[in-house]
């Protein structure tokens, strides 16, 4: 064998003087709050809207996202995803419940960053391109959502 070197996609892109998409190359790290307090109890499926991303080509980060969750009772687990949006040139994408983490479990307190519970597409990241942005969502699974049952934490993205 012999010892190489080699570029990546991205930086052979950059060599070769394209433009590189700001999720790729050169893009702010950005943050968006999520704070949120059961107001009644909520039957299974119930849904926590946490938050919307902005429009345009976002990446999200998984293993920066972080999500705190109090104890929902046994057998109660967690989906995250997103709502359905429209992409860039028009076209419809589905929602997805599970699509950044899929049966995180809650029946006690929890701490986790997104895509813990399942690996998500792309290394734990994932790039959405919307025209009006994308509402995250997170589904009780198993049991209800008991009265003030808090969810905390924060999504971390890459955009422009």
């Amino acid at each position: 064998m012999a010892v190489t070197t080699q570029n990546s996609t991205e930086y052979a892109a950059l060599l070769a003087g394209s433009t590189q998409e700001t999720t790729a190359y050169g893009g702010r790290l950005r943050f968006m709050s999520i704070t949120f307090a059961q107001s009644g109890a909520g039957d299974a499926n119930s849904l926590v809207m946490l938050g919307k991303l902005p429009p345009g080509r976002i990446k999200l980060v998984g293993p920066l996202s972080f999500l705190r969750v109090g104890a929902l009772g046994a057998g109660r687990t967690l989906d995250v995803g997103w709502s359905a949006y429209t992409d860039v040139s028009g076209s419809a994408v589905s929602a997805d419940e599970d699509g950044l983490d899929d049966g995180i479990d809650v029946s006690a307190a929890a701490t986790m960053n997104l895509g813990s519970a399942t690996a998500t597409t792309s290394g734990d990241c994932y790039e959405f391109t919307s025209r009006d942005g994308v509402v995250l969502q997170a589904t009780v699974k198993g049991g209800t959502i008991p009265d003030t049952t808090a969810l905390e934490g924060f999504v971390a993205y890459v955009a422009d």
